[in-house]
């Protein structure tokens, strides 16, 4: 079920807020069924860390761009205008103890209210952590949460591999507030040490493994080669969540009484001090990766002219006159610059995602878009390419990548690394500055899942340690 958010003005009040728009003409009996579970989540929870549903209507009229109405279900919710809390730890890394401790307590606080009202989650993930403009944390998309199980057991297998408990992996009926709890403790885990624990609880994961055998100690060994200072008292704090058998995983109620999460936590303005310097980081990253493009396109002028203003009209592809992409900001950090022209980019990119084996792969030429789904071990990756302007002028274009279902891990390695490499040649980078090559960097790769230069202790690690 795919769904389109806008911002959203109150006439009376002026107050903004996100408005969630589904297609009503496209929904499945099965998605109208999760969509009222949804809001009936929603509904239930009222906490100040859990994002606030303000309004739902069934049945909405929605514009088109090109005249009509397009009949939707619309939900108001509140604003998130500090982001994703993914981002932050994407683009400058973990977050320190204190952020890490503070954020730590809000989510299980929030968890505590969802599990009492019979709600879990079931997809906690820092993509589904938003923070309001005083950073303060809200928990989101409750699209996959189960409510009032049957004798408290779930059954369906769903959220995101990476975060998944072992026990949802394995298919059988599982207690929805411990699958919750082992999720929240792998973001802990990457808030602090920038990475994730493990690539899945299960199969031959290398970690996971080690976490079944419990050999903690050679799980640690491991990560302190990459996070020296991920502290004692939370190693031990996780180890109470990273039980295999969730019966004999912590609850809420004893993680609560744990010395770890009994620690020192940022006050209000003091977690919105630290933050905010985090937002600005990111801020000014993609201003300067912009900055350089133009500054390349004027260094590529100012070559022209020198030479008299010779130049091969055949020798490269240029923006021609006709409709201009929209000029609009990248959905998030997953995009690339380009000088060439709107049409040329959009058939590279529809055939770098058949390169892929993409199917189907369509492209929406009036809109400047290609949907491609590709298939991955964790599941179909749905994603959504857009050529957009960076100004007026259209000389400098945006090559946008939003993921609209699947993976995580699996949608940031085929930006950094699969598209990345087939759309070399048309991507702007700059030999004075870092790569440019995309806006993933490697650091969000860790924050995402891909341990870059991590191995096991030894080749034959497994045998070695169990």
């Amino acid at each position: 079920m795919s769904a389109k958010v806008k911002l959203g003005t109150h006439i009376t009040s002026g107050e903004q807020v996100a408005l969630k728009l589904i297609d009503r003409t496209k929904l499945t009996p099965r998605q109208t069924e999760m969509l009222e579970r949804e809001i009936q989540a929603m509904q239930a929870v009222q906490h100040p860390n859990t994002l606030l549903l303000r309004h739902v209507e069934w049945v909405a009229q929605y514009p088109k761009k090109r005249g009509g109405f397009r009949e939707v279900v619309l939900l108001v919710l509140e604003l998130g205008t500090g982001g994703e809390l993914f981002d932050y730890l994407m683009y400058t890394g973990p977050l320190g103890e204190q952020v890490a401790r503070s954020y730590f307590r809000q989510l299980l606080s929030a968890l505590e209210v969802c599990h009492s009202q019979g709600v879990y989650h079931r997809d906690l993930k820092p993509e589904n952590l938003l923070l309001d403009g005083s950073f303060q944390l809200k928990l989101a998309d409750f699209g996959l949460a189960a409510i009032n199980c049957d004798d408290h057991l779930c059954a369906t297998e769903c959220g995101t591999r990476s975060y998944m408990a072992p026990e949802v992996m394995s298919r059988q009926p599982y207690d929805g507030a411990k699958a919750d709890i082992w999720s929240a403790g792998v973001v802990l885990f990457i808030m602090l040490a920038g990475n994730p624990p493990f690539a899945q609880a299960g199969g031959n994961d290398w970690w996971f493994t080690a976490i079944r055998h419990n050999r903690y100690d050679k799980f640690w060994m491991a990560h302190l080669r990459s996070a020296p200072d991920f502290p004692k008292l939370a190693q031990e704090f996780l180890n109470r969540i990273f039980v295999a058998d969730s019966g004999n995983r912590a609850t809420i109620e004893e993680l609560w009484q744990h010395p770890w999460l009994q620690g020192a936590v940022l006050q209000p303005q003091e977690l919105a001090t630290a933050m905010a310097q985090k937002r600005q980081t990111v801020q000014r990253t993609k201003e300067r990766e912009l900055a350089a493009a133009k500054a390349k396109k004027a260094r590529e002028k100012a070559r022209a002219g020198a030479k008299g203003g010779a130049y091969d009209p055949f020798g490269q592809q240029v923006m021609r006159g006709g409709p201009k992409p929209p000029v609009a900001e990248p959905s998030g950090l997953t995009y690339f610059y380009t000088h060439v022209d709107a049409e040329f980019a959009l058939k590279r990119l529809a055939q770098a995602f058949t390169d892929l084996e993409a199917t189907p792969v369509s492209i929406k030429d009036e809109d400047f878009k290609v949907k491609a789904t590709l298939s991955r071990e964790a599941g179909p990756l749905s994603v959504v390419a857009r050529v957009l302007s960076v100004d007026e002028e259209g000389e400098l274009l945006i090559l946008d990548l939003e993921r609209r279902s699947g993976d995580h891990l699996d949608f940031v390695k085929l930006v950094q690394t699969e598209l990345a490499g087939l759309l070399k040649d048309v991507m702007e980078d700059d030999a004075d500055k870092d790569e440019q090559a995309a806006s993933v960097t490697g650091k969000a790769a860790a924050a995402a899942g891909e341990e870059e230069e991590e191995e096991p202790i030894a080749a034959n690690a497994t045998e070695d340690v169990f």
